[in-house]
């Protein structure tokens, strides 16, 4: 739906509000029903967590140049701290009483929510707002499904909502689904992004190591592997969040069992001046963050109009098109190739053998091979000599990991190991991926390390780790892999999404 949003003021009350004005001459069925449902939603909800709708009514709105447009205006109570989202992803991870604190206010919209037939079906935490007082306010009820409340049975086949948040249910879009428990879910993975400051899984596939290892029960695993980054975990934290993301939906717990969990009921929380004194902390630092990247932006904006030849530190070359990259340090060959900044390898080798052989073939990439490449593509120029470049290798066989620097590449390395026990019998897991640096030399460096590894019989075939293994297998109990959090996972804005099923 394309549309704007405006300050206004109450009149009844005087309070600020803000106007969401949506065009109708433009809208198609699609955003209409959309449009419907929010107003449907919200107009059966009264809960000082959820968003309230104040008025709802088409108008004629006249724009700065005299155009007029008309519009379908929802004046909305105003949440002038912003997005949930905004303050994870800019000041990080939350301490356990914030989380609990804003988790309980969540649940207890979504236990009024589900009370009315109301199943937000897009939960997230860019539809979780703050107002003035830091009060959290569930909001965007667009994909919302709305039943008769005393249809507790009520089933969904509209696969909708923003994949990373989805339960497994919904991202198959097999079968018919009760939107309540998929709410659970994607209120679930709220939860842990705020507690740890990075999502769960990518997504609940069954190509995702994270979920498969919820999906075999293999919690022990899940959590080895996060705990590596996010070490204060709460316990009892983790125990809600594994009854939670439970693949059977009949097995997940409703809001209320939620809400009788220890963590949520027995821990501590914090008081309205409490909560308000840390966000409105975290605000400041939201709005400073905010505010570079703004300016940062518009550096980049006049250096563009104006043709400067300025140095624009954004420029540098670090993960660049092909096209900005000097031809002398891309071959030909791989001029077309898209970029690889992570590779996953699988083997069966002990893990001391394997993460000594990882070393070993990073140490053999001490040879810049980019360097190696034809001026300008010209495939009858002489190649120049490669370039030696020994790389500083550190193995860390405690966190089961090994790093390299190339320093005249300036490229730097790092493989995890997923699997730190002594097992021998079940498959490793190896990711390589780039910390920093120059994409196209990382690639260069990758494929040189595959072909060493190969070479040794250290790892075998991707596809085949990937065709013969089955979750349960993978995840069996005495020869399960053991995780780490690749740096792929990271919050990240995401559209939501809706596909009809036929």
């Amino acid at each position: 739906m394309s549309g704007k949003v405006k300050l206004g003021r109450d009149p009844k009350d005087n309070s600020l509000v803000a106007i969401k004005l949506i065009y109708l001459d433009t809208m198609s069925a699609r955003a209409a029903q959309h449009l419907q449902r929010e107003v449907q939603a919200m107009m059966k909800l009264q809960h000082p967590n959820i968003m309230q709708l104040k008025d709802f009514y088409n108008t004629v709105y006249t724009k700065k140049n005299g155009q007029q447009r008309q519009v379908a205006a929802l004046v909305l109570e105003l949440a002038e701290a912003g997005e949930l989202f905004e303050f994870v992803m800019h000041t990080g991870s939350f301490p356990d009483p914030l989380a609990r604190t804003l988790f309980s206010q969540l649940t207890s919209a979504m236990v009024q929510c589900h009370a009315n037939g109301v199943s937000h079906r897009d939960l997230k935490p860019e539809n979780v707002l703050l107002d003035g007082r830091f009060q959290l306010k569930v909001a965007d009820f667009g994909l919302a499904a709305v039943m008769d409340s005393t249809d507790s049975g009520a089933m969904c086949v509209t696969k909708c909502g923003t994949r990373s948040y989805m339960a497994p249910e919904v991202l198959a879009g097999r079968r018919a689904y009760d939107p309540t428990k998929a709410d659970v879910w994607s209120a679930g993975v709220v939860l842990f992004i705020m507690i740890a400051g990075n999502p769960p899984f990518e997504e609940a596939s069954s190509t995702d190591w994270w979920y498969l290892a919820c999906r075999c029960g293999r919690y022990d695993r899940f959590w080895a592997a996060h705990l590596r980054t996010c070490p204060d975990f709460p316990t009892l934290a983790q125990d809600l969040l594994n009854k939670i993301f439970v693949e059977d939906p009949t097995k997940r717990p409703t809001f209320e069992q939620i809400r009788e969990h220890p963590w949520l009921k027995e821990g501590p929380v914090w008081e309205p001046a409490q909560l308000e004194m840390e966000l409105r902390q975290r605000l400041a630092r939201v709005q400073t963050s905010k505010a570079l990247q703004k300016q940062r932006e518009l550096i980049k904006k006049r250096q563009k109009r104006a043709g400067t030849n300025a140095h624009d530190p954004f420029a540098d070359n670090v993960e660049r098109s092909a096209a900005a990259l000097s031809r002398s340090l891309v071959p030909a060959a791989v001029l077309n190739t898209p970029r690889a900044l992570m590779a996953t390898l699988y083997s069966s080798w002990p893990l001391d053998q394997l993460l000594a052989a990882v070393a070993s073939a990073l140490s053999s990439c001490a040879h810049d091979s980019s360097a190696n490449a034809h001026e300008d593509g010209d495939e009858g120029a002489t190649p120049t000599e490669p370039v030696l470049d020994a790389p500083a290798v550190t193995v860390k066989e405690q966190s089961a990991k090994v790093k390299a620097l190339f320093p005249l590449r300036q490229v730097e390395v790092v493989a995890h190991v997923y699997g730190g026990d002594d097992a021998n019998g079940g498959l490793l897991l190896v990711n390589l991926t780039k910390l920093q640096g120059d994409a196209w030399r990382f690639d260069a460096i990758r494929r040189a390390v595959i072909a060493s590894l190969e070479q040794e019989g250290a790892i075998c075939s991707n596809d085949a780790a990937s065709t013969s293994q089955d979750a349960s297998d993978v995840f069996d109990a005495d020869e399960a892999l053991e995780g780490d959090v690749p740096t792929t996972l990271s919050v990240g804005s995401h559209a939501s999404e809706e596909i009809e099923l036929i």
